[in-house]
């Protein structure tokens, strides 16, 4: 160690308290505790001792390189640390939420199968997409494809393009699908099956209650998955309320308003008695039913004006067919679901509000586009349903349409990929 001047301290250390090691040549203090004291090497017997600052000097920056190495020792362990999480983050790659990965399963899927078109089958009456074939009746149509993934579902309510690309993976499906459009006089009532899973979508009214209990007991129901109240109106809600209280109910789905009537009453409080859970469903939720499934299309909001505007709406779909059920939807409801921009194409249309001409506007047929019309109606009913300009409007698209009023309980079978139709008087 070299120093910068060489003198002797003005007050040398006692003889006593420093001294030579004659085997290492350091020079040390003797009064201090341990040998941290030998503080110099570099100094020969005869060179001048520093003075006592310097050494303190030398010392504290001896301690400070100490102590600056074993900073920067631990920031580079830091740093490796850093770096080796660093690398094993994208080795492993970031993890995808169940979400998500659902949501781009969903449009892999929907891009490698391609929408047949919609193919109709005979039973009672055939229906064939792009040519029509007789059946044992006679009667047949024809009409555009219906494929189950148009949608431009960017402007939809909660936004709904991954929904609608889920519902279109169900074109795969091989399962039988049975809608039965009950004979329940002036109202509407229909059951629907699929693998063993039934639902119903309304009861009819308090006339056809013990009716609409009976046909599904005949049918083999002994529990029902879904039961839909399109809305609270007697002539749709009446028959639920005998089917809450025989059969066993996973989920009641339900419009989100109250009526002030006796019949919504007894509904809710058999709810209460069979502690059945009810849900408000939301345009674009898809529920699973069987090899099927159905997706919520409408109301467009909660809040109009009429209770009919606030029907439940439901597009259910099994492979390339769907079908349609809008409740009592008038004009109002028809242009709201329009402009939530869902897709409404179907086979099959449950007539809106019975045929009414308050309903089955020229837009909403033409989204819609449906081979059947399946109107439910009292016969000779007060409300003069179904309308004769909707029965023109219907024959104008060269739409089939089916009347329980004057065919009964009328039958429509979804499988493998063909469309049966009769009728039970």
């Amino acid at each position: 160690m070299m120093w910068r001047k060489k003198r002797r301290p003005s007050a040398p250390l006692p003889e006593e308290q420093t001294g030579w090691d004659e085997d290492s040549g350091l020079l040390y203090d003797s009064s201090a505790e341990d040998e941290s004291s030998l503080l110099y090497s570099s100094l020969a017997e005869d060179e001048p001792v520093p003075p006592a600052g310097r050494r303190r000097r030398a010392k504290n920056r001896c301690a400070a390189r100490r102590k600056g190495a074993a900073i920067l020792t631990g920031l580079a362990v830091l740093l490796l640390l850093l770096g080796f999480f660093a690398v094993r983050r994208l080795v492993s790659g970031t993890p995808v939420s169940p979400a998500v990965a659902g949501a781009l399963e969903a449009e892999e899927n929907a891009a490698s199968n391609s929408s047949g078109d919609s193919q109709t089958g005979s039973s009672g009456s055939s229906y064939s997409s792009g040519g029509s074939q007789e059946g044992s009746s006679g009667s047949s149509n024809s009409s555009g494809d219906s494929q189950t993934g148009e949608s431009d579902a960017s402007s939809s309510p909660g936004g709904s393009q991954t929904e609608e690309k889920a519902l279109a993976t169900l074109d795969d499906a091989t399962g039988d699908l049975t809608v039965r459009y009950l004979d329940v006089g002036q109202g509407m009532a229909a059951l629907i099956e699929c693998g063993g899973h039934y639902m119903a979508i309304d009861g009819g009214g308090r006339a056809s209650s013990s009716k609409f209990v009976a046909v599904l007991k005949a049918c083999g129901v002994e529990k029902l998955d879904y039961i839909i109240v399109s809305h609270y109106d007697d002539d749709h809600l009446a028959g639920l309320i005998g089917a809450l209280h025989v059969f066993p109910t996973d989920l009641v789905l339900a419009p989100d308003y109250e009526a002030d009537t006796a019949i919504y009453r007894s509904y809710k409080e058999m709810l209460t008695e069979e502690d059945v859970p009810e849900q408000v469903p939301s345009p674009g939720d898809i529920y699973p039913f069987g090899t099927a499934a159905f997706q919520i299309v409408g109301p467009g909001t909660w809040s109009a004006e009429l209770e009919n505007d606030r029907s439940i709406m439901v597009l259910l779909t099994n492979g390339t067919h769907r079908f349609l059920f809008p409740g009592d939807a008038e004009t109002a409801e028809e242009a709201d679901v329009l402009a939530g921009g869902l897709s409404l194409k179907a086979d099959v249309l449950s007539s809106p509000h019975h045929g009414s001409k308050t309903s089955n506007t020229n837009a909403f047929l033409d989204a819609v586009s449906p081979q059947i019309a399946i109107v439910s109606a009292g016969a000779d009913n007060k409300y003069h349903h179904p309308h004769p300009s909707v029965l023109r409007r219907y024959e104008k698209r060269g739409i089939q349409v089916y009347r329980t009023d004057e065919s009964g309980t009328i039958t429509v079978i979804s499988q493998e990929g063909e469309l049966t139709v009769s009728t039970e008087k």
